[in-house]
């Protein structure tokens, strides 16, 4: 594992207690049925995960959280399954098809952010995720009492109405979303955020202007605010209908329905620790454990059939060494610092426009270059000198800026 990537982990194992604590609060619907995630060696036929029914318990939302692979994920149910379902929240996710899928990752990211700006203007507080780095994405809603499922996905339905104009061939999916028009049941569940659960990625967060990752995501999380009933009545999402004795009850003591919270049984694992990271532990580790800092050697994820060239902290390649240099060659642009500058401009440019990291952009880079013939990669690293080759830099950026 890369060691920035071992750092995110780490950090969201450290904030375990407050991530389960917040999925108590904010995303069970129930509480004797989820879904467990198998390990990548065990998923055949498409089936990536299993229903479980029994207990959920915190530490099975610990672990969740404190995941370094993905057969310890899990998601949780869409309804509260009910003979009316109703659920505390609303998630519209768009999936990216990689390399195949003809609506680019730009055009998913635009038009979860029109979604996103239309709930900021009604007054709801969403939550903006970028799943996988790649193009998916999920927007979720929280309300703070259930909401039968049939009127969430009527106003999630009316919110994405618009997709044809955002430039998306499908409507995102909804979840929850009712299976069968007689019974309304569904059979959605929502993978709490974290860890993906087949590529070696953690959830980063829309600030409204930048993405978070890591505690700065996970700090965005615990200060999401839930929706008033009150507002959801006005957009015709009622409450679900309160007994005539709690009714009363509220009326005597002068306040609104609120749904309480569903609790988890036993206590979080103490190895799981809240806020700051403990300092090192000078014990000999068990026999058998990873030591702290290094990467776990059972870590189920394939390993890239490509290593991706060091990036430095402008995002792009390092120079060659001197010794590789031939002094026959033009390396302007190698050693251009102005066009490093542009560079580095422009990176930022299109991660504003697509929502992608600077990372993924280079990597798609490295992708691309790697394919085209020699001509071309001659021309991109500057190794044609300026008397031979047309003037193309300006024009590429210029079309790149678009």
């Amino acid at each position: 594992m890369p060691t920035r990537l071992r750092e995110i982990a780490e950090q969201w194992q450290n904030r375990a207690v407050e991530l389960t604590a917040w999925t108590t609060e904010h995303l069970l619907n129930r509480t004797d049925r989820w879904e467990s995630y198998l390990p990548l060696r065990k998923r055949k036929n498409g089936v990536e995960s299993i229903t479980i029914e029994g207990q959920l318990t915190q530490k099975i939302v610990a672990r969740h959280y404190a995941a370094t692979r993905p057969g310890q994920l899990i998601a949780v149910c869409g309804d509260n399954g009910q003979i009316e379902p109703a659920t505390r929240w609303l998630c519209i996710h768009i999936c990216s098809l990689g390399k195949n899928d003809p609506v680019r990752p730009g055009q998913n990211f635009q038009a979860m952010l029109e979604w996103y700006e239309k709930l900021k203007d009604l007054g709801f507080d969403p939550i903006l995720e970028d799943t996988d780095g790649s193009g998916s994405y999920r927007l979720l809603v929280l309300f703070d009492t259930s909401i039968p499922t049939s009127q969430s996905t009527e106003f999630g339905t009316q919110l994405v109405a618009d997709y044809a104009d955002q430039n998306l061939l499908n409507p995102p999916r909804l979840i929850p979303l009712p299976t069968d028009a007689n019974t309304h049941r569904t059979l959605n569940y929502l993978r709490l955020p974290g860890l993906h659960h087949t590529i070696e990625h953690y959830s980063t967060i829309w600030n409204g202007s930048m993405w978070l990752e890591a505690d700065n995501a996970i700090n965005a999380l615990l200060q999401v605010q839930k929706s008033p009933a009150k507002f959801t009545r006005t957009l015709r999402l009622k409450p679900l209908a309160l007994s005539t004795t709690e009714e009363a009850k509220n009326e005597s003591v002068g306040s609104r329905h609120t749904e309480p919270a569903l609790t988890l049984p036993l206590a979080i694992t103490p190895n799981l620790k809240k806020s700051t990271p403990p300092a090192p532990n000078k014990t000999a580790p068990a026999p058998g454990a990873s030591e702290p800092g290094k990467a776990d050697p059972t870590m189920d994820f394939p390993h890239k059939p490509h290593e991706i060239p060091a990036i430095t902290p402008l995002g792009i390649s390092e120079p060659p060494t001197q010794a590789s240099v031939n002094p026959n060659q033009d390396h302007t642009l190698t050693c251009d610092s102005e066009l490093v500058n542009v560079v580095s401009a422009t990176i930022a440019t299109i991660g504003q426009r697509t929502g992608l990291r600077d990372g993924e952009i280079i990597k798609r880079v490295f992708q691309w270059l790697a394919e085209q013939d020699d001509v071309v990669q001659a021309v991109v690293l500057g190794q044609i000198p300026e008397s031979v080759r047309p003037d193309i830099r300006d024009r590429v950026i210029k079309l790149v800026n678009q």
